[in-house]
């Protein structure tokens, strides 16, 4: 058997399908919906469509969405309509950046049938998955490459041979097998689109109405921008199938799991606008702003600042509420670059030196900075290597005295193996590697040396979970495997093999 957990593997992040009514063409508005989806993802985009009656046609390149489809004529050149269409973002977890072949959509088949999907999450048992294909005689296409084989390539693949007489019931079988974090939609060849997430829920999906098409997407605020209607959110364990001038119908194939939803995506991947659990991302990270405050009032801390800034774009909604609890103006004084390749996410950019290089285009800081003593804001703090840059721009370049850094999330303390490129202990910046090989938790008085700035806090847990219950929301029904917690109920040993290496429990 191979080993389970191998040094790299495959991509994620976007995911959006249309279906309309028979003789439409639903490519032009997934188009338009794979653009609003690069926030979650540049490293690779694709358009596929399915005529009634007829092929499937796909479009990939190991690009950014919007480089692939910078006109309507990508469309018509690749032949690219259709009454089904979906398009997808790619993020990749650990695989090769940029690459052609890990790109989505897939399409698979065999002398049986055919199935076209893009995949949002990761499947942390793709290895032994792909390990029972190829031992029925199935080819995968990523097989042929200097990487692992594509999670998402094997999770399709094992949809096509899974038992059952239609596609729901080979999907909702196929699931039984798969762990990890899996929200999809798919195209079929009997002209159906379907939508499905896991078992625990982890990565976001919805869909709605426009007129007489139905949209799916990983975010409801792309769903808005399109002016979808009948917004709904797909639960976990959840099977939706959609044909042209029908109902849409649903399964539930496993309602036995406790929600493990990624909170993540509350920090900082999903778009402020977005809707998650019924209620809007950016007033979940005011409130997460708040609640950094009561804590640090709550510590005893009497900190004479002059001023709180964040750094852009996804902390300013927790960082205007903080510095109103604490009584202290807030000011912008951290700008984004929003045109051009600097405009990426760097916790999204891939390499350290591209990280770097993207992070010395990415922010520029106001003149006006002449305040001594400044809170800094961040939505979260994972590798610290945007904290780095900021602290040595305020200090060098801009004269800043004392600089207090505070995160609007809990410390990250393992890697994700559900669809974060994070992947070992090492890269985290919150977690020290001993001597002897094992790992522990760096205290708030350590990272700040370390950083050097006078002071850093982060969210706590508990903190975290009031929030969460102050919206009326279960603040076990989320994973936190990432900060310590727990995620679902996998044996993770067999997945994250430094596991057994922490000298930490719980934080």
């Amino acid at each position: 058997m191979t080993s389970l957990r191998a040094e790299l593997l495959t991509e994620k992040c976007g995911i959006a399908g249309v279906i309309a009514p028979y003789g439409s063409d639903a490519a032009p508005l997934v188009t338009v919906m794979g653009k609003s989806l690069e926030h979650r993802g540049q490293e690779g985009g694709g358009v596929g469509t399915k005529i009634h009656g007829g092929i499937f046609r796909y479009y990939r390149e190991g690009e950014s969405f919007n480089q692939i489809f910078n006109s309507e004529k990508v469309l018509a050149r690749h032949g690219l309509n259709g009454e089904i269409a979906l398009a997808h973002t790619r993020y990749r977890t650990l695989g090769p950046s940029n690459d052609l072949l890990y790109a989505q959509p897939i399409l698979v088949g065999d002398n049986k049938r055919t199935l076209m999907g893009g995949h949002n999450g990761q499947v942390v048992n793709y290895l032994e998955l792909a390990d029972c294909l190829r031992s029925r005689g199935v080819r995968l296409e990523t097989d042929n490459t200097s990487y692992p084989v594509s999670d998402s390539e094997v999770l399709f693949n094992w949809f096509l041979k899974a038992p059952g007489k239609n596609w729901i019931e080979r999907i909702a079988r196929g699931m039984e097998d798969v762990k990890g974090a899996v929200s999809a939609v798919l195209a079929t060849d009997q002209d159906e689109m379907i939508a499905l997430r896991d078992p625990y829920g982890i990565r976001p999906l919805s869909f709605g109405r426009i007129n007489d098409h139905f949209a799916i997407a990983s975010e409801t605020s792309v769903l808005d921008k399109i002016g979808a209607v009948d917004q709904t959110e797909i639960k976990k364990g959840e099977i939706w199938v959609f044909r042209s001038g029908r109902t849409p119908e649903n399964i539930v194939y496993d309602d036995s799991k406790l929600a493990k939803e990624c909170n993540f995506e509350r920090y900082y991947f999903a778009w402020p606008s977005s809707v998650l659990n019924g209620v809007p991302v950016d007033l979940m990270r005011e409130a997460f702003g708040t609640q950094l405050a009561e804590e640090e009032i709550a510590s005893g801390r009497l900190i004479r600042a002059d001023l709180v800034t964040c750094l852009p774009d996804t902390g300013r909604s927790g960082a205007v509420p903080f510095a109103e609890r604490l009584g202290i103006p807030y000011r912008d004084r951290a700008y984004k670059e929003r045109y051009g390749g600097a405009g990426v996410r760097s916790f999204i950019g891939s390499s350290p030196l591209l990280r770097g290089q993207i992070l010395d285009k990415k922010f520029s800081f106001s003149r006006s900075m002449k305040d001594p003593s400044i809170y800094v804001t961040d939505d979260s703090g994972v590798r610290f290597i945007t904290w780095k840059y900021a602290v040595h721009a305020l200090r060098e370049r801009y004269g800043v005295k004392k600089i207090h850094l505070r995160s609007l999330a809990p410390k990250f303390v393992r890697p994700c193996y559900l669809g974060v490129n994070i992947n070992k202990r090492e890269e985290l910046g919150a977690v020290e590697k001993r001597a002897d090989g094992t790992f522990t938790i760096k205290s708030d008085r350590q990272i700040a040396e370390e950083l050097g700035v006078e002071s850093v806090a982060f969210l706590s847990i508990n903190g975290y979970k009031k929030v969460m219950e102050g919206f009326g929301i279960n603040p076990e029904g989320f994973c936190g495997y990432c900060h310590g917690e727990d995620g679902p109920d996998y044996d993770w040993k067999k997945y994250d093999l430094q596991k057994a290496l922490e000298m930490y429990g719980k934080i």
